[in-house]
């Protein structure tokens, strides 16, 4: 039996011819072509949307064979450049089909269209609709500023700063996630926060109390959540936390409570090197000073303090007298405590021998030791908690 083949605009016709002169005919079979629907004429379709789906309203038919469907994707209008092809893709019943693709490479231009099959009749191809991949964005990953890795914080809800990402392509606004776990690994995640790109570095302070003398690792990841691009995570750093210290819990073994005394100077620099303790600040050689128990020719400016910590409470005293502009004083771990000056009765000061690595406070102030004698203005440093070598 022949067929006739008829394309009537968007439409083709199968007529089939007679099989002996006067033998009924088969009914012609008539089959549209599918509409395009995404993407639509013109779209811009970011790179890190890829991959893209193509959808095509469903082509009509009178036949009763199951419809398939061609998509082709080209870089011109005539599809000599295909860069994508496929056949026989079956019609969804829901009245929609779509099929999608392999990824595309960005900032370029493609056209595509389709047709359908039923059987042996094939449809036409639609009109080719244009549209466009955006160019790649790449965000790199955020650099760590602080705390350094092995750093010792002070609070329970330290702040994390990193040095923010640099891009290629049109980034839009980026955020950083910050992740806090105890193990390296981020088997669970602890913490977690997002915050908007500052300028320069971006920050984030935790929302909720870390445990003193507990190692916390933690990382950050960049992201633009409009073009949907993150970069890969920065590297791992780590801190150990450690809490502030509370003057107004402090039990004070020798030397007046100061915690109402008015903080007049800052720590620049405190360290122990395992000889001396030093203890820079903002009015070292400012604070007036006062006679050494009556002696004119010896004159201090104030004392070093020391704090430690046993079984999560703060023990402080007034340590070693310095004079006027004197940052660094002769202590070791035997003359911090019972070897100094604190008394059998002064506990646990008076035992206290500090171990590698242990966490202490110090502070400075004008003459308390002897207070109220020796007294002149009542002024303090803040507390800053330093390791013992």
């Amino acid at each position: 039996m022949k067929h006739t083949v008829l394309r009537l605009g968007g439409m083709i016709v199968l007529v089939a011819g007679a099989a002996a002169c006067g033998s009924p005919s088969k009914p012609s079979v008539t089959l549209t072509t599918p509409r395009l629907l995404t993407p639509a004429m013109g779209a811009e379709i970011a790179n890190a949307s890829q991959p893209i789906t193509l959808t095509v309203q469903n082509a009509t038919s009178t036949g009763s064979s199951p419809l398939t469907y061609t998509f082709e994707v080209a870089t011109d209008g005539q599809f000599s450049n295909k860069v994508f092809s496929k056949d026989g893709v079956a019609a969804d019943a829901g009245g929609q089909t779509s099929l999608q693709i392999s990824t595309l490479p960005a900032a370029k231009g493609y056209y595509w269209h389709a047709r359908a099959q039923q059987g042996s009749a094939t449809g036409l191809f639609t009109p080719a609709v244009n549209f466009a991949v955006g160019p790649a964005i790449v965000i790199q990953p955020p650099l760590l500023a602080s705390p350094g890795v092995g750093a010792t914080v002070t609070g329970s809800r330290p702040t994390l700063t990193v040095t923010d990402s640099t891009a290629t392509g049109p980034v839009g606004t980026v955020f950083y996630r910050f992740d806090v776990s105890t193990s390296a690994s981020f088997d669970t995640i602890l913490a977690t926060g997002t915050v908007q790109q500052q300028a320069g570095q971006t920050s984030y302070t935790l929302s909720q109390d870390l445990a003193t003398g507990q190692t916390y690792y933690w990382r950050v990841v960049a992201t633009d959540p409009a073009d949907g691009v993150s970069s890969a995570y920065s590297s791992v750093g780590s801190f150990t936390a450690q809490l502030g210290i509370d003057l107004t819990k402090v039990v004070y073994v020798l030397g007046p409570n100061i915690s109402s005394w008015a903080q007049t100077a800052t720590i620049t620099n405190a360290y122990e090197d395992g000889s001396n303790l030093c203890i820079y600040h903002t009015k070292l050689g400012v604070w007036p000073t006062t006679a050494f128990f009556g002696d004119t020719s010896t004159q201090v400016e104030g004392n070093q303090w020391v704090f430690m910590q046993k079984n999560g409470q703060w023990y402080g005293g007034a340590a070693d007298w310095y004079r006027l502009g004197q940052a660094c004083k002769g202590v070791d771990a035997n003359s911090v405590g019972h070897d100094a000056f604190y008394q059998p009765n002064q506990e646990p000061l008076h035992s206290w021998v500090p171990q590698h690595g242990e966490v202490f406070g110090v502070a400075s102030t004008t003459p308390a030791r002897a207070w109220p004698d020796m007294k002149t203005i009542d002024q303090r440093t803040n507390v800053v908690l330093i390791k013992w070598p």
